[in-house]
């Protein structure tokens, strides 16, 4: 079975990788709507039309998960039109309160796969909480199945390579409750790989395809992961490349090769020394930071009233000061890892 990241369902994806007779579980991260009356307060709405949808028609063996900081993007009324036309077209998906887990057949193997999306402003009320993921597989825990998390979680590390230390935590706390495997997304990046108990967890696959105006900004979401995981083990690792809004499965040996250096970089950064919030904040504060204020910048534009106490209250989190503290303390040696992939793509 194969779990891939981030996707918005638009023309430019290699098909082959779709079409594939493989089992393929994708996040669905955007919202679809008809309506021409399209009113969001976010900075980066992502709103397809309805028919977007075929796309994912074309594909074969496809599980989506909806359980993430996009799909209410066109409103409540929308996202539950989103739910019956998943349904009408015969689409697999899961992430919702009353689906947050879905139950797959791949072959002789039977897999249950958990949603679950961190806290966030974006969550709506019908999306399967990542806060209650321990519950599910407190559930699941005899069901003699392997059991897969796929948590959409991680917003202070959006487009670093680095999952916070309470992600760490709360991954190896999955594990140690009966999970086979972690593959997170939510960063569009690909983010350190570790194992506990012998157990794979990927904190971020990075995108499936996602042509997306903000997510271009950043060199590190050029490239993003698909495995193949089976039978409790990682059978291969695919490398997708995007590039110009176009998708496709990376072939020559050298990308590969500084793709994988590069996985591995950021896996050891995280087992050296102890991973703690001064540590992960000196390695993602900068571009946290920088992503911010370039956030806050196109909310103001679009309403300055609402923001303005929106921003006010941001400023005085902890969070905000620990990433501006981590700016300014930057470690030397991630700032390196950032260069050496900037120098690559």
């Amino acid at each position: 079975m194969l779990f891939f990241g981030d996707w918005i369902p638009t023309e430019g994806l290699d098909l082959g990788t779709l079409t594939s007779d493989e089992m393929k579980v994708i996040n669905l991260e955007c919202a679809f709507c008809s309506r021409k009356k399209r009113i969001s307060k976010k900075a980066y709405p992502i709103v397809l039309e309805v028919e977007a949808l075929d796309i994912i028609g074309q594909s074969r063996n496809c599980v989506v998960n909806i359980a993430n900081n996009h799909t209410y993007d066109a409103g409540e009324s929308a996202f539950h039109d989103l739910i019956e036309e998943l349904d009408r077209r015969g689409v697999a998906y899961y992430g919702t309160t009353e689906r947050p887990y879905i139950e797959i057949e791949d072959g002789k193997m039977r897999y249950f796969v958990v949603a679950g999306l961190s806290r966030s402003r974006s969550r709506g009320g019908a999306l399967a909480a990542l806060e209650k993921i321990g519950e599910h597989l407190e559930l699941l825990g005899n069901c003699g199945s392997q059991v897969v998390v796929t948590p959409h979680w991680g917003g202070e590390s959006e487009y670093t390579p680095y999952p916070s230390p309470a992600q760490r935590s709360l991954a190896k706390k999955w594990i140690d409750a009966g999970a086979n495997a972690v593959f997170g997304h939510h960063s569009h990046t690909i983010q350190g790989v570790e194992y506990h108990q012998g157990k794979p967890i990927f904190y971020s696959l990075g995108n499936f395809h996602f042509p997306h105006e903000e997510s271009a900004l950043y060199p590190l979401t050029r490239f993003g992961l698909g495995v193949d995981f089976a039978k409790g083990e990682i059978r291969k690792t695919i490398i997708l490349e995007h590039r110009s809004g176009r998708t496709t499965v990376v072939e020559d040996f050298v990308k590969i090769a500084h793709v994988k250096k590069h996985i591995e970089d950021i896996s050891d950064d995280l087992m050296v020394k102890k991973w703690s919030l001064r540590r992960w904040s000196r390695a993602v504060g900068r571009l946290y930071t920088d992503k911010n204020a370039a956030s806050w910048r196109l909310r103001f534009g679009k309403n300055f009233l609402i923001t303005l106490p929106k921003w006010l209250a941001a400023q005085m989190m902890p969070i905000t000061w620990l990433m501006r503290m981590g700016k300014i303390l930057e470690n030397p040696d991630t700032r390196c890892r950032y260069e050496a992939f900037d120098n690559m793509v």
